[in-house]
């Protein structure tokens, strides 16, 4: 009977630990904000790559000068299906969200990242009075199509 208890609980286990990380495997990926208008190129840009049993990555900054700056992720938590309220817009965005940090003791940012559809979500981070919130969308990967793309799937395409 110990025996099985334990089988269970252990397979319990297992199974929540492997749930997790496929809910968190939808953010790993490239995440950018809109565009300059002035430069072309992404003012911040937020990178998630798995880390063995969980995910870490970069949030990177384009300063005016042309420099980057990048910040490690950590203390990443799933916070499955929320509503996030935008603080500037009052516009709501509902999805799967992911709270992380970056920075060190001195200057410490929270960020979530909400999951609007499986491209696109809502990005906000606050240090005191800094506040950004912005659009996002999942940079596709080289070689990755759409469906929507697909040559089969045109009937206009020919071969």
């Amino acid at each position: 009977m110990k025996r099985c208890v334990r089988l269970t609980f252990l397979l319990s286990v297992l199974l929540l630990a492997t749930t997790t990380l496929a809910q968190l495997e939808q953010f790993v990926g490239t995440w950018e904000i809109r565009k300059s208008p002035t430069t072309g190129r992404t003012n911040l840009t937020v990178t998630i790559v798995r880390a063995g049993d969980t995910i870490g990555g970069t949030v990177t900054f384009l300063n005016p000068d042309g420099t980057t700056t990048q910040w490690p992720i950590a203390h990443t938590e799933f916070r499955g299906t929320t509503i996030t309220k935008s603080l500037a817009s009052h516009t709501e965005f509902k999805g799967t969200t992911l709270d992380f940090q970056t920075g060190d003791h001195d200057a410490i940012m929270h960020w979530s990242l909400t999951l609007t559809h499986a491209r696109s979500g809502f990005l906000r981070g606050d240090q005191g009075e800094l506040l950004i919130e912005e659009k996002v969308k999942k940079r596709k990967v080289v070689g990755e199509t759409s469906q929507l793309h697909s040559p089969r799937q045109n009937p206009r395409h020919r071969a």
